[in-house]
């Protein structure tokens, strides 16, 4: 494996996390807003 491949995959992690904490910070506004 090149180093190039291994930041491509640190880039698709970063923004996979990026995606999950979006979603989580969306869904836990959800909850507030409903209770």
């Amino acid at each position: 494996m090149s180093v190039k491949d291994h930041s491509k995959i640190e880039e698709l992690i970063k923004d996979f996390l990026k995606q999950l904490y979006h979603k989580l910070i969306v869904h836990i506004r959800c909850i507030k807003i409903k209770q």
